[in-house]
């Protein structure tokens, strides 16, 4: 289990970095009344978004197990090429775009339901971090452990990709002042220089999955 562990370490803290998430719950928690329960909501989005994505990484792989004769020996290959390419393309596309950053529109933070779509849906197009979170869920589940290690491991991962959004809130909840006098510098931070993380990110992430598709098919 610590193997896997530390094989889905990186991915996890490659999923967590998502500048315009963190940026959306900065604003969202600076504009409502109530920004511990708007950030919570916005959270819960994220996570079940998450979760949506990773039940169906699993049954896909489930699926494959059963009824590929390959048992999955170019299937799982397959997966990681698809990633780095993916994460080629986004490269590119970040690295060619020399646009300046569109100002953000003002969202309405009024109701549970806007906060919730609002995290749900950062969360499912945020095309930097959903490569790596299938990568760490495809990861654990063409292992052999036990089905309560590989759940632990599933909450894990979710957890560390979240973080980022979570340390806010508990900050926020202990010391209201102290979290806007943190928080606010990092997100004008993130916001200046988000172009060039994201590149960062995705060279990391191509190399890594078309390195594993590789090792895949030479196992």
């Amino acid at each position: 289990m610590t193997d896997i562990l530390f094989q889905i370490l990186p991915l996890s803290l490659s999923a967590a970095i998502s500048p315009t998430s963190f940026v959306l719950l900065i604003v969202i928690m600076s504009r409502n009344r109530n920004p511990v329960r708007g950030g919570l909501e916005f959270i819960l989005g994220g996570i079940c978004s998450l979760a949506a994505i990773g039940a169906a990484v699993i049954l896909t792989i489930k699926g494959a197990d059963i009824f590929s004769r390959y048992d999955g020996r170019f299937l799982f290959p397959a997966i990681d090429f698809i990633l780095g390419t993916t994460a080629i393309i986004l490269l590119i596309k970040y690295a060619l775009n020399k646009t300046p950053h569109k100002k953000e529109k003002k969202p309405s933070t009024g109701s549970f339901t806007e906060c919730f779509m609002a995290g749900f849906w950062m969360r499912l197009l945020s095309s930097n971090t959903i490569p790596p979170f299938i990568g760490a869920v495809k990861a654990i589940s063409v292992t052999k452990l036990s089905t309560g290690n590989m759940i632990l491991l599933h909450v894990l991962n979710l957890t560390i990709a979240l973080l980022p959004l979570i340390i806010p809130i508990a900050l926020f909840i202990v010391s209201p002042g102290l979290a806007i006098k943190i928080f606010l510098p990092v997100k004008n931070y993130l916001e200046k220089h988000e172009r060039a993380i994201l590149c960062v990110i995705l060279a990391w992430l191509a190399w890594y999955f078309i390195s594993a598709g590789i090792a895949g098919i030479r196992a």
